[in-house]
């Protein structure tokens, strides 16, 4: 059994981390940014520039006194690590199955496909996390979400934003009032450029690259308006792990994304900026597989053989005005 674990543990690890989930549109454009990180620390953590200091320059005559203005110009933004595990069981019946069945039911087919299989299910469970539209909170216990971190006037990292003094710390608004997430919007053309605008102004990188998530009605209707435009464009980066995007404008990327289909987001849409963005796994939980335990070796325990997948890690905007999400898009 010892065995067993080695070889399934090293097949998990092989496909899951090295890969990291590239038929997930979220996590290849991560990926494809070399937005995954493996790394530790006691809390997540780093300075953010909070204001300008644009204000403090002095105009002056040739008798005027000079003034002193200090700027405060850091806040530092806190991430805790967030915990979750998969259990991979192995039953009893799984065992006589596999001893006494055919050679289609070996013990390693047999448990390949359970490991397979939970990786998936960790892919969706993760996925489902970072589109959540619930805020899972810094003292929750789930990875922190593209919509929290776009979200206005709430804390998110220890900073309590609002529509004035910590404005910088919401999520980029079209209408520049940090407070129309839900306030109904209809596609457009006109309406990815001014959210470009919104997005890119307190940025300093050139040739930024934005990702237009959508589901396919939206993903749709725009093809269609993209048409009737006249608009010429070309399969997105991400076409290459055989997602569905195209390229817009020479730096928006707009992706169909099933799961938003699939999972009552279709009038929503999520407009990011990968190098914002961190996907943090602490390196003692990076996504490890433990052994095959055997629980009939434990007081009232069941005659089955348990291994149990195990992360550690959190979902990080450091630039949550570079990013937007529409609720009700029609």
């Amino acid at each position: 059994m010892a065995d067993l674990s080695i070889l399934t543990r090293s097949a998990f690890i092989k496909s899951f981390r090295d890969e990291v989930m590239l038929d997930r549109p979220v996590f290849a454009m991560l990926y494809d940014h070399r937005r995954v990180t493996w790394k530790g620390g006691a809390d997540i953590n780093q300075p953010i520039i909070k204001t300008s200091g644009a204000a403090a320059l002095q105009w002056y005559g040739v008798n005027d006194g000079l003034t002193v203005t200090d700027r405060d110009y850091l806040a530092k933004a806190t991430f805790g690590w967030k915990m979750a595990q998969f259990s991979i069981v192995y039953t009893v019946e799984d065992m006589i199955q596999n001893v006494y069945g055919g050679n289609e039911e070996k013990i390693l087919d047999l448990v390949g496909m359970k490991v397979k299989q939970s990786q998936q299910d960790v892919k969706e469970g993760l996925d489902t996390q970072l589109h959540n539209t619930t805020s899972a909170g810094d003292s929750g216990t789930k990875f922190q979400s593209i919509p929290e971190a776009c979200g206005h006037s709430r804390t998110y990292g220890t900073i309590a934003s609002n529509t004035t003094t910590v404005k910088y710390w919401n999520g980029a608004s079209v209408a520049g009032t940090y407070t129309d997430v839900a306030t109904a919007m209809a596609l457009s053309l006109d309406r990815i450029r001014i959210i470009r605008s919104a997005c890119s102004k307190y940025g300093t990188q050139r040739n930024r690259r934005f990702y237009l998530f959508m589901g396919t009605a939206l993903y749709s209707k725009l093809i269609g308006l993209i048409e009737a435009n006249h608009v010429l464009v070309a399969p997105g980066k991400l076409t290459k792990y055989g997602l569905t995007s195209i390229e817009l404008y020479g730096n928006i990327e707009v992706v169909e994304d099933t799961w938003m289909t699939d999972n009552s987001m279709t009038t929503h849409l999520m407009f990011v900026d990968p190098e914002s963005w961190e996907l943090r796994f602490h390196p003692k939980r990076a996504l490890e597989m433990t052994d095959f335990v055997d629980q009939s070796e434990q007081s009232n325990g069941k005659d089955q053989m348990v291994a149990r997948i195990r992360l550690a890690g959190n979902s990080i905007c450091w630039q949550p005005n570079a990013n937007m999400y529409k609720s009700l898009v029609s």
